[in-house]
């Protein structure tokens, strides 16, 4: 997976921000599902910059709630919160 996702990402910078964001996405649950949540998170601001570009609520939903999750399991409860209540605002938007 990690190699389709990266050449992926090769093409997206080519052809196609919205391919870019979309391999940011994947690329965030990635690194999350190896507990390199830097690096998912660093993934993940990339994807909602670009998601955010192109107002793709859905996906940016989906990434608010990744942030949230990472930061859940590094114990920033707070931050952790933030993002959940922000992702589910923009689900009702959905």
């Amino acid at each position: 997976a990690e190699g389709i996702i990266h050449r992926a990402g090769l093409l997206g910078r080519d052809f196609s921000d919205s391919l870019l964001a979309e391999t940011y996405r994947e690329h965030s649950l990635l690194h999350q599902q190896k507990a390199e949540y830097d690096s998912a998170m660093f993934y993940a601001e990339r994807g909602l910059e670009l998601f955010s570009k192109y107002n793709d609520t859905l996906s940016i939903s989906i990434l608010y709630s990744r942030k949230a999750r990472i930061l859940f399991l590094q114990n920033r409860l707070e931050e952790s919160r933030h993002f959940n209540e922000a992702a589910l605002r923009m689900d009702s938007l959905i």
